[in-house]
C-alpha cells in the first residue's frame, strides 16, 4: 500500500499581522516536503500539498491551527496540523554609537604615574589558576548535561515519529472507508433514479447510516468527525427528499472538510447528470 508522509521541520511559524498568506513561503518557512513510497520508488508530492487556512485571521493577532492535506492520483491521503502565529513583527533599532567625552583643550595634562610593582604575585597566580580549574569543571559539567538532554530529545523525537506514522496509517484507513461510503451513496442514488423505489432506497440508507456510525466511533481528528457528520446530514436529507439527492451530493463537494474528495465528488455529480 502506498505510504504518504508529510515532513515538517518546524511545527510553528510566525507570520506578519495584516499580511496576505503566501503558501509557497509557508512551505519554505515550515520546511515541508511530501513524499509517497510506492514499492521501491519515492515520489515527491510537495506540489500536491493543500493548506486549509479557513480559521486563520491575518488581521487578528493569535495562534491558529492550519490543516495540511495531500491527495495522490489514487485517492490516498495524508493530513497534518501545524500552527501559524499571527503577530506584529519587531523592527531592530540600530545601535547608537557612543562618543567619547569631550576633553576641554584647557585641561592640563596629568603627569604619568609609575605603576607600583605587584606584591604577592605568586598568591595571585594561584588564585587565577584555581579560577581557571573551576571554570573548566563547570564547562565539563554543562557539556555533559547538554549531551544527556540531546539524547533525551532524540529519543522523544523517535517516539513521536513512530506515533505519527501509526496515526497516518489509521487516517489512511479511515479516509479509504469514507471514500467507500461515498461510492456506496452514489450507487444508491443511481439505483433510485433508475427504479424510483423509495422502500429500497430507505433500506440502503439505513445500512449506510450504520456503516457511518461505526466510522464515527473511530474518528479521532476534527476533520474526520466533520466528514462523518456531513455525510450523516446528507443521508438524512436524501432520506427525506430523495428527488433532491443530486443536490445534496453536490453540496458535499463544496464543504471544506471534503476538499480532498472534491474531484471525485464532481465526477460523480457529472455521472448522475448523464
Amino acid at each position: 500500500m502506498p505510504d504518504i508522509n508529510i515532513h515538517v521541520q518546524r511545527d510553528i511559524v510566525d507570520w506578519p499581522l495584516h499580511q496576505s498568506v503566501n503558501t509557497d513561503q509557508l512551505i519554505k518557512d515550515y520546511g515541508i516536503s511530501v513524499t509517497e513510497t510506492v514499492g521501491e520508488n519515492l515520489i515527491d508530492l510537495t506540489n500536491k500539498l493543500n493548506f486549509n487556512l479557513t480559521n486563520v485571521n491575518i488581521d487578528k493577532e493569535g495562534q491558529y491551527a492550519v490543516q495540511l492535506n495531500v491527495l495522490d492520483a489514487n485517492g490516498n491521503t495524508a493530513e497534518k496540523v501545524v500552527q501559524l502565529n499571527i503577530r506584529p513583527m519587531r523592527e531592530q533599532k540600530p545601535a547608537q554609537a557612543t562618543t567619547p567625552p569631550h576633553r576641554s583643550p584647557s585641561t592640563s595634562a596629568v603627569a604619568p604615574v609609575k605603576a607600583a610593582k605587584p606584591k604577592h604575585s605568586k598568591k595571585w597566580l594561584m588564585i587565577l589558576l584555581a579560577i581557571l580549574v573551576v571554570l573548566i569543571v563547570i564547562f565539563g559539567l554543562r557539556s555533559c548535561q547538554r549531551s544527556h538532554k540531546q539524547a533525551r530529545i532524540e529519543s522523544s523525537q523517535s517516539s513521536q515519529i513512530a506515533r505519527n506514522s501509526s496515526s497516518i496509517n489509521k487516517l489512511n484507513d479511515q479516509n479509504q472507508a469514507m471514500k467507500n461510503q461515498l461510492e456506496d451513496l452514489q450507487n444508491t442514488v443511481e439505483q433510485y433514479q433508475d427504479n424510483q423505489d423509495k422502500a429500497a432506497l430507505q433500506d440502503q440508507i439505513n445500512q449506510l447510516r450504520a456503516q457511518n456510525q461505526a466510522l464515527q466511533a473511530n474518528a479521532k481528528t476534527q476533520i474526520m468527525q466533520a466528514r462523518v457528520n456531513g455525510y450523516n446530514d446528507a443521508l438524512n436529507n436524501i432520506s427525506n427528499n430523495p428527488d433532491d439527492a443530486e443536490h445534496y451530493l453536490s453540496n458535499l463537494s463544496k464543504e471544506w472538510y471534503f476538499q480532498p474528495y472534491s474531484d471525485w465528488l464532481n465526477n460523480a455529480e457529472e455521472h448522475l447528470n448523464l
